[in-house]
């Protein structure tokens, strides 16, 4: 014990796709890089804000994100053995408090990329649509 690994699930971004795309599917290339881009900013918030000692425990932070339908997520973890324990378990706070000041930019920006990939996906389902029935 004594590393950190929190799950930062997004199941309202679940929940849109399905309401969006009739059924769950994973994030494309493009919504999986916004997703990242805010793990990263949320990685960086953490780092500027890791006591220092000797820089170890700060420098072992890392994020990943999980694009699948279902589990969208970012995952915030540090391994190293005493990361819990830095200032009596300050990841408890701060990770919660940078998830609270970047959400709001996070769904917001994740649904208007969803919103353009399912206008796209309609638009190529129309073409479609019309390509058969003039081979019919």
């Amino acid at each position: 014990m004594g590393a950190v690994s929190v799950d930062i699930r997004l199941p309202d971004i679940d929940a849109y796709i399905v309401q969006k795309h009739g059924q769950p599917r994973s994030l494309t290339p493009e919504e999986a890089d916004i997703l990242s881009s805010f793990a990263s900013l949320i990685l960086q918030a953490i780092r500027d804000r890791w006591p220092v000692d000797t820089g170890t425990s700060r420098d072992r932070w890392e994020v990943s994100t999980v694009p699948s339908g279902g589990r969208i997520s970012i995952l915030v973890e540090n391994p190293l053995y005493y990361a819990e324990y830095v200032h009596d378990g300050l990841w408890r706070t701060l990770i919660p408090a940078i998830w609270n000041i970047v959400k709001p930019d996070v769904m917001r920006t994740l649904k208007f990329a969803i919103d353009k990939t399912e206008t796209k996906l309609n638009s190529t389902t129309s073409i479609f649509s019309i390509f058969r029935g003039l081979a019919s």
